[in-house]
């Protein structure tokens, strides 16, 4: 299936976590990667649907029109497949590419990506309502699909968190339920689990550096784990109680930061000594995205507050000191 294009897109009103990551890929010099679901709606459209059902744009010959009153109506896009989209940030083009057919259903809802496109020309998927992945090849259009837990041990129920590809595109895989690190090879479409030392960890959010090793919120573990692909091994990191993180990343300085969703704070660690600091939030925070700015001194971190609709920033007073109790 060919890819379509379509044009303008902004991000000035997204939800404070897009926001972040918005701002993270400008600085990564990538393009905007956007995913769509058949039945899913942003809260802005659902309340458009009921408050402004009078001047709902009408279709005239099977094309979507605006309404006359622009002031007040958003463009109405029709109902399609699951898509992956990408936005071009220098010329506001979007260029979707639909999911094949005989793979998308009411239980498609595509969520997360792997984008090392520039290895292979192919890009990485998952579902969350079936748990597959899929690959897509942007020259062609053509979108293969895996369901790599069926490698995993039978008789359990399990899901796929995040995912994410490495120098080679090969994708990694963060197995919720029961806490597995999964790897695709994308040449050789092998699948293979690994186990941490911390059981049933809950691993959620991934980061990978440039020597393809990866860090993991181990969630309900309430550790950091580092896995190196070279030697197969994964160092834990423990947290202060309750953190239960939901991402986590290092610095420049090699100090690690994590986000927390039950605390209202943000924690840096000191691997080498294994203690930490914790930077209580001016309110009530879901923290999920988040970003380190590492050209300042020292080191901010930025995230967004998704009960309070605004970005926070953690600016730390100790510049030279090592994170401690």
């Amino acid at each position: 299936m060919q890819p379509t294009r379509r044009r303008r897109c902004s991000s000035k009103h997204a939800a404070p976590e897009d926001q972040a990551e918005a701002v993270a890929a400008k600085n990564r010099g990538t393009s905007r990667w956007e995913l769509r679901g058949a039945n899913r709606r942003t809260r802005h459209e659902e309340s458009t649907q009921h408050a402004d059902a009078a001047r709902r744009p009408k279709r005239r010959g099977g094309r979507p029109t605006r309404s006359k009153d622009r002031r007040r109506s958003v463009p109405a896009l029709p109902a399609g497949p699951s898509s992956l989209g990408n936005l071009d940030p220098k010329t506001g083009e979007v260029t979707y590419y639909p999911l094949a057919p005989q793979f998308n259903d009411v239980r498609v809802q595509l969520n997360f990506t792997g984008l090392r496109h520039d290895v292979d020309g192919k890009v990485w998927t998952k579902s969350v309502g079936t748990q597959d992945i899929f690959r897509v090849d942007l020259a062609s259009g053509n979108w293969e699909k895996f369901h790599p837990t069926d490698a995993l041990p039978p008789g359990r129920r399990y899901g796929i968190y995040q995912v994410i590809s490495d120098s080679h595109n090969n994708l990694w895989m963060a197995e919720f339920d029961d806490g597995h690190l999964g790897k695709l090879d994308a040449k050789t479409l092998q699948v293979t689990w690994y186990t941490p030392p911390t059981l049933h960890s809950r691993m959620r959010r991934l980061e990978i550096d440039d020597q393809d090793r990866l860090t993991i919120a181990e969630y309900r573990g309430n550790k950091v784990a580092v896995f190196d692909p070279k030697t197969e091994q994964f160092t834990e990191y423990s947290l202060p109680p309750y953190t239960f993180p939901y991402r986590a990343q290092f610095d420049k300085n090699g100090e690690l930061w994590s986000s927390t969703m039950s605390t209202d704070r943000v924690v840096r660690t000191d691997p080498k000594t294994g203690t930490s600091v914790e930077y209580l939030m001016p309110s009530d925070t879901n923290m999920r995205t988040v970003a380190l700015d590492n050209s300042t001194s020292p080191v901010t971190f930025w995230v967004g507050s998704n009960h309070d609709h605004s970005l926070v920033k953690v600016e730390p007073l100790d510049a030279g000191e090592s994170a401690s109790n």
